[in-house]
């Protein structure tokens, strides 16, 4: 028995040493090398003529939701056959990087933007099933997922209905096309489309299934005219004028207008100030005797020259409650000093909410939509609406569109809905009074993501600027516009608290002072206890842009002022320009008589 046994064992050691001898296909030759492929998967399963492709399979989400990422899909190398997965020897050439660009788009969104995935198999293969899809939120730069809310815009959808044919039919096949990212946003690009031939059942099959012809894998788009490019702006000088005198030194001038790089004129504010050609020089035709030139000057004040359209935008939202108890108090000042100064004004109202006022001007308790001069008992009136307009309503605050709808919807070109708050060739000046920025937050996100809201075309400065000028201009009359803002200055980060104290959070009204900068208006703090100095900064401010009269020269004398009718103010010269204060009313016939250098 021992020896049978050990007969035995020795028989079982031969027979699996036998069948371990397994050799694997060389990377070349006929398909086996010359050995044999007894027990190897690599081999194919009826001999030596076989093919073997690169796979590709599907690609994974991306790393970015806009503006450029990439995608990872996973390749290996199959046998033709059977798609049996081999040793990547067996294919020829380089195996492909299974790495993509994808989300090409733009970046719609500053912070965050919803990255969307491809949909993956159907439930079920007939008679209606779903398939899903990854959708996330993410950052749009570091691709980091975060919460759906940070997203404005609606979650797409994660599920979709499919393989909705019959089950038991005929099978059908149809080329399913999946569009690429264009390669620019406007002005004609190209795309890369994903084209395969899909059975009903949803599955992908060769292309030989589907119909002739297939469809092309590239296509145009992107096609939308795009908008214009960021506007530069520089100084247009006119040509001089002629001299003032036929001798000895005079003066010339000439007109020196801001035009924008497609041709238009616009505001000054938009050219650097610094870099303004000179509008007046000296000139000299020839000698004259000796002595001095006098010169006798006449004009007329225009009601130009003495008109003021005030716009008073309040913000009445809950972080103002405790202002609005002293505002109207703070305000006061303003309308005593310009019935000092004899100027024409009127003053409308309004406040920053546009969801509930569209723009329209608040009614002063006197009934009318206008307060000026002969307002009676303008300052209770001025006080009691004020105080009407009451805190806590609107809680999206946006000032600048509020002016816009207002002159838009109820300006002189509102037919009947004109209020009569802008006259022809006056002053207009704003005075916005707000504790937040436009829409609160300035479309700043980073600001407070529970109080931000996007920014639209009416919201912003330049929209607002030009679109006065583009209603109140006329030939050879440009509309004086000065905003002035009352708000938490950009960087008081205590004026900030202190008004955060109070209520409800405030912000730095960062674009009402840029609406501020750029029509050379005054930007005053919230903060202040007393507005009287603010105010007073406001009033010099605008009357300092109102128009005086030109001389013809700067005088070697001061300059003798008389005026018919009659009228008592003080005469200031600054160079060849006279204002008076208080103003001279219109019509009124001013003659000056001074000497100019030879």
């Amino acid at each position: 028995m021992r020896f049978i046994h050990a007969l035995l064992l020795l028989a079982m050691v031969v027979v699996t040493g036998s069948c371990s001898k397994v050799d694997f296909r060389s990377p070349t030759g006929d398909g086996t090398g010359g050995k044999t492929c007894e027990g190897n998967s690599n081999c194919p399963p009826g001999g030596g003529n076989e093919t073997y492709y690169w796979y590709t399979g599907d690609y994974g989400m991306c790393s970015k939701p806009c503006g450029g990422g990439s995608q990872i899909a996973p390749t290996e190398c199959r046998r033709t056959s059977d798609g049996v997965t081999v040793s990547d020897s067996y294919c020829n050439g380089t195996r492909p990087t299974g790495v993509r660009s994808c989300q090409m788009q733009a970046c719609t969104s500053s912070t965050y933007s919803w990255n969307i995935g491809d949909y993956g198999t159907c439930s079920k293969t007939c008679g209606g099933g779903t398939k899903a899809r990854t959708v996330l939120c993410q950052n749009n730069s570091s691709g980091t997922t975060v919460a759906d809310s940070f997203c404005s815009s609606p979650k797409p959808a994660t599920s979709a209905t499919c393989n909705t044919d019959v089950c038991g039919g005929t099978a059908t096949y149809a080329w399913d096309v999946k569009p690429g990212a264009c390669s620019v946003q406007c002005g004609g690009g190209t795309a890369t489309d994903t084209v395969t031939c899909k059975k009903s059942d949803g599955s992908t099959v060769a292309d030989s299934f589907c119909p002739a012809p297939k469809p092309s894998t590239t296509r145009t788009c992107g096609e939308e005219t795009c908008p214009p490019t960021p506007y530069t702006y520089a100084w247009e000088p006119q040509p001089w004028s002629v001299c003032s005198k036929d001798c000895g030194p005079g003066i010339r001038t000439r007109s020196v207008a801001c035009k924008r790089n497609d041709g238009a004129y616009v505001d000054a504010a938009y050219c650097a100030a610094t870099a303004k050609p000179s509008t007046q020089e000296t000139c000299k035709e020839k000698d004259c005797p000796a002595g001095g030139t006098p010169v006798n000057q006449t004009a007329t004040v225009t009601p130009a020259q003495n008109l003021l359209d005030v716009i008073l935008v309040v913000d009445d939202s809950a972080s103002m409650k405790e202002d609005q108890n002293k505002l109207a108090s703070r305000l006061i000042q303003f309308v005593n000093d310009l019935d000092a100064l004899n100027i024409d004004y009127q003053i409308c109202l309004t406040t920053t909410d546009v969801n509930y006022y569209k723009g329209s001007p608040v009614r002063w308790t006197s009934g009318q939509f206008v307060l000026n001069k002969n307002t009676a008992n303008k300052d209770t009136v001025f006080k009691n609406t004020v105080d009407a307009l009451g805190a806590e309503y609107s809680s999206d605050e946006q000032p600048i569109k509020s002016t816009y709808l207002m002159i838009k919807d109820f300006g002189p070109n509102s037919g009947a809905s004109n209020a009569g708050c802008f006259r022809d060739k006056s002053t207009l000046t704003v005075i916005a009074i707000s504790d937040e920025d436009e829409r609160s937050v300035g479309g700043n996100a980073s600001l407070s993501q529970a109080q931000y809201k996007p920014l639209t075309n009416e919201n912003m400065p330049d929209t607002l600027i030009n679109y006065v000028h583009s209603v109140f201009d006329s030939s050879g009359f440009v509309k004086p516009f000065i905003w002035n803002s009352i708000i938490v200055k950009p960087g008081d980060a205590a004026c900030e608290a202190q008004q955060d104290s109070q209520s409800s959070p405030s912000f730095p009204g960062v674009l009402l002072a840029q609406v501020a900068n750029k029509t050379n208006g005054q930007i005053a703090s919230i903060c202040d206890s007393d507005y009287g100095n603010n105010m007073k900064l406001i009033k010099d401010r605008v009357v300092n842009s109102m128009p005086g009269i030109q001389l013809q020269c700067v005088p070697l004398d001061n300059p003798i002022v008389t005026f018919n009718p009659s009228f008592t103010t003080t005469v200031t010269r600054t160079g060849d320009q006279l204002k008076f204060n208080p103003a001279l009313p219109e019509n009124t016939q001013v003659t000056i008589k001074y000497t100019c250098p030879n």
